[in-house]
Formats: structure tokens, C-alpha cells, sequence
């Protein structure tokens, strides 16, 4: 089961990022995505496709709060510059963190480009 719930995360992550970059393609920076509070935002996300129904069960204006197999995902941009954004996921145990951090990205431009994963 650990291993399904990883590799749904990482599809979880790809399909995000792709869906990002696809949304902010014409957009100098991921400044919208500081958009109201993280529950307006989720909403939001979800209208313009970043978020999928499986990552929003209640769906539409249901879709406070993204889920994953380990708990939330909150996205929001770069916390020092709106030029990266980024995705969190809470409650990861440290194995996961652990392949996610050691998975194949890949690298091409429109690749998911881990740059970090923090453990609290």
C-alpha cells in the first residue's frame, strides 16, 4: 500500500506542476497564487484545473482544503520570490519524503524541478 499512496503522490505532484506551469505560462511570475486565503485559493485552483477531483473529493466550492493520501496540500508561491512556487504536502512520513526527494524528475522544461523537501 506504501507504495501505491508514493507513486499517487508523485502523479499528484507531476500533474500539478504541469497544470501550473500550463495556467502561469503567459505570466512573468506565480504572484496570483497569493490569491485571498489558502480556502479561496483552493477553490480557485480547482476552477482553473490545477487541482484534480481525486485531490478535491467535495469538489468545486466544496475544495477548501486539497488532500493526498498523507494529509493537505497547500500552494502557494515562493515564499522569498514569486518566480517558483511552491507545493506542500503535510503529515509525510520521513520514507516518503525520503523517495520523493530521491525520485526522477526528469529535465526537461516542463519537469518538476524538486528543489527541497522539508520535514517538521
Amino acid at each position: 500500500m506504501s507504495k501505491f499512496k508514493v507513486t499517487k503522490t508523485i502523479d499528484q505532484i507531476q500533474t500539478m506542476v504541469t497544470n501550473i506551469h500550463t495556467v502561469f505560462a503567459s505570466q512573468r511570475n506565480y504572484d496570483a497564487l497569493k490569491t485571498g486565503a489558502a480556502a479561496f485559493r483552493s477553490k480557485l485552483l480547482y476552477s482553473v484545473g490545477i487541482l484534480t477531483d481525486e485531490m478535491c473529493p467535495a469538489g468545486g466550492n466544496a475544495c477548501t482544503t486539497p488532500v493526498s493520501s498523507y494529509g493537505t496540500i497547500v500552494i502557494s508561491p515562493g515564499v522569498i520570490s514569486s518566480y517558483w512556487f511552491l507545493i506542500e504536502y503535510t503529515d509525510l512520513p520521513a520514507d516518503v519524503c525520503i523517495r520523493l526527494a530521491t525520485h526522477d524528475w526528469g529535465d526537461n522544461s516542463m519537469s518538476v524541478e524538486l528543489l527541497a523537501v522539508l520535514v517538521l
